[in-house]
């Protein structure tokens, strides 16, 4: 019986260490079966805009948002640059929920997700009236990472107070 354990034992530690050698282990990149596309509009003092995602892999996709974090965040750019990013203006003034909705996207199928901001929270009293080019980028819990390369053209508008 000792001689078993010891047997065990001696199995279980260069298994443990070649493990801890190896590489971390990473999934299959499920997120790169998705498409994304966005489409903006201004509308009087409101950009209205929408992020379409479709599940081009055979299984179901949950996408996760929870907290502050929304399944899109809005950028702007004028020629210098990026200027004002939705998630840096977020209310401090409202807590984060502490809930995690799960939306399950099926094989084939897409999904809508539509947001709008007012112009005069863009411009604030800092940026200038003028030409903006706005992108949405997918924020969904958990793929931040994964998908920082993916930012979305809405087009340029002409934003006025």
């Amino acid at each position: 019986m000792l001689f078993t354990s010891w047997l065990r034992l001696a199995a279980v530690i260069p298994l443990g260490l070649l493990l801890l050698s190896c590489d971390v282990f990473e999934p299959d990149a499920w997120w790169e079966d998705l498409e994304f596309d966005a489409e903006g509009e201004l509308v009087a003092d409101t950009l209205r805009f929408t992020m379409f995602v479709w599940n081009h892999s055979d299984d179901v996709i949950q996408l996760d948002i929870g907290g502050c974090t929304k399944s899109m965040a809005l950028l702007a750019y004028d020629g210098s640059g990026l200027r004002w990013d939705q998630r840096d203006w977020r209310s401090t003034e409202q807590p984060c929920p502490n809930n995690i909705l799960r939306l399950p996207l099926g094989a084939g199928e897409g999904r809508d997700f539509d947001g709008m901001q007012k112009v005069p929270e863009i411009l604030g009293d800092s940026l200038p009236e003028g030409a903006y080019r706005f992108a949405v980028v997918p924020t969904f819990l958990g793929l931040q990472d994964a998908l920082a390369h993916v930012e979305l053209d809405l087009g340029e508008f002409e934003l006025t107070r």
